[in-house]
């Protein structure tokens, strides 16, 4: 996996909580602010998510999902 797309990634949803905790962000927002397609942005999240960086806050078949740092 890319680390400058995690980066790019990180760097995303840390300006998207500035400051706040638990604040969630679509993984379309972050696909497009990453300038990745939403299914490469999804499998770089569950490698952030493996790593204990990023949490999702909701799961299910057909949901938007959402993202937290943690």
């Amino acid at each position: 996996m890319s680390n400058d797309a995690c980066d790019k990634i990180l760097s995303f949803m840390q300006s998207q909580a500035n400051g706040r905790i638990n604040i969630p962000v679509r993984t379309r927002s972050i696909a497009d602010a990453a300038g990745l397609t939403i299914y490469q942005a999804s499998a770089y999240l569950v490698t952030l998510e493996d790593a204990g960086v990023v949490e999702k806050m909701n799961a299910g078949k057909g949901v938007s999902g959402r993202w937290r740092l943690v």
